[in-house]
């Protein structure tokens, strides 16, 4: 794709007002496109990229996902014990290396024959967080029914599901983070045949 010249921008100022767990800055960008010219004033929230693997045993048809609790959801008065896939912030390895790493560190599996599915920008107007999809394969139930780790504060319920049932899931809201539902309906337009 060809970056068209008629659309530009430019940080005029960042201005930082947290420093935590995340980074929140305000910034002044200078946005130029077909539609017109404004400078735009935007907080900005930061905790790093993010990497996603969704482990999938295809010779029993189904796959592993953690529950755990989620405090945006609690705020908005909705299920804050999410199902979702498991993932990490990313460090100082590639995105494919911490989505395995953190797999096992959530669900006690060792997968195999990672592939990618992408990845997504988890809400581009004010969020500078992109997550890395992956999915790969593992043999037989998972061995705990816990994980993570007790230094990062993780209660981790491992939940192995059919994919069936998964996909279904995602198709009627009950799984509602983005992260799975994107990749599951990803992997079902690239191998229905593991749904089946």
């Amino acid at each position: 794709m060809s970056k068209d010249q008629s659309r530009s921008a430019t940080i005029l100022s960042s201005e930082p007002l947290y420093r935590g767990f995340v980074k929140l800055d305000l910034l002044r960008i200078a946005v130029s496109s077909p539609a017109g010219r404004a400078v735009i004033e935007r907080e900005v929230h930061s905790h790093g990229h993010v990497a996603a693997l969704l482990p999938v045993d295809p010779r029993r048809g189904r796959a592993t996902l953690v529950r755990q609790f989620r405090t945006a959801p609690f705020l908005d008065g909705s299920e804050p014990w999410c199902l979702e896939m498991p993932a990490g912030i990313l460090d100082d390895h590639s995105a494919q290396a911490c989505a395995e790493r953190e797999t096992q560190e959530e669900t006690g599996l060792e997968v195999r024959d990672v592939a990618g599915l992408g990845h997504v920008w988890t809400s581009p107007g004010a969020v500078l967080e992109r997550v890395h999809l992956f999915w790969g394969l593992y043999d037989g139930p998972p061995a705990a029914e816990t994980g993570g780790l007790d230094e990062e504060s993780e209660m981790i319920e491992v939940v192995e599901l059919p994919l069936a049932n998964i996909r279904e899931m995602c198709l009627d809201g009950r799984i509602e983070d983005a992260k799975t539902v994107v990749a599951v309906l990803r992997l079902m337009a690239s191998r229905p045949d593991l749904f089946a």
